[in-house]
């Protein structure tokens, strides 16, 4: 079901409608790809039926929904003015998703993963870090243009701190 909100985010931003409606749906539906990716997590968990296969195809659902759909809204949003620059941002998040990926998948194959901390910001909060900058923008209907340079930077530090070493609260554990 994530899989699904982020391939249907990405076939909404890669229509021929380029429109505020096509923002806010493909960001709805990546956000409902986050509920459904923390219930999946949820219900392993408490089911105790996480698989080493579970993994591997969580992180790769989760660059689809998380990475390839929130770098396409920004680019799509307000990147694709800076031509080569906003391609190469957008791009940066995405691969810094995809390394952010590949690091947690390596330390949950060695047992090093920590229980309670994300090393590094994980990549669903790095999606709604886009994708809420992209509501907000959008409903206020705040000309993005005239902050591009600004949206860029933020979209890099965040790119940055999905690679970085700095360790971030985990709500796996979160007793509701």
């Amino acid at each position: 079901s994530s899989v699904l909100c982020g391939f249907y985010a990405i076939v909404v931003l890669a229509g021929i409608e380029d429109s505020d409606r096509s923002l806010l749906s493909a960001s709805l539906a990546i956000v409902f790809a986050g509920f459904f990716d923390a219930m999946d997590g949820r219900v392993a968990r408490l089911t105790r039926t996480q698989t080493d296969f579970g993994v591997q195809l969580d992180s790769l659902a989760d660059l689809i929904s998380f990475g390839v759909a929130p770098a396409l809204l920004v680019h799509q949003w307000v990147l694709q003015d800076l031509g080569s620059a906003g391609l190469i941002t957008s791009f940066l998040f995405l691969a810094a998703g995809a390394a952010r990926l590949a690091r947690f998948n390596v330390m949950s194959a060695r047992g090093d993963n920590p229980s309670d901390a994300f090393v590094g910001l994980s990549i669903p909060l790095a999606a709604v870090a886009l994708v809420s900058l992209v509501i907000a923008g959008v409903k206020l209907q705040t000309n993005a243009a005239e902050y591009v340079n600004y949206i860029a930077v933020y979209i890099l530090v965040i790119a940055a701190l999905q690679v970085s070493t700095v360790r971030f609260r985990s709500f796996k554990n979160l007793q509701l």
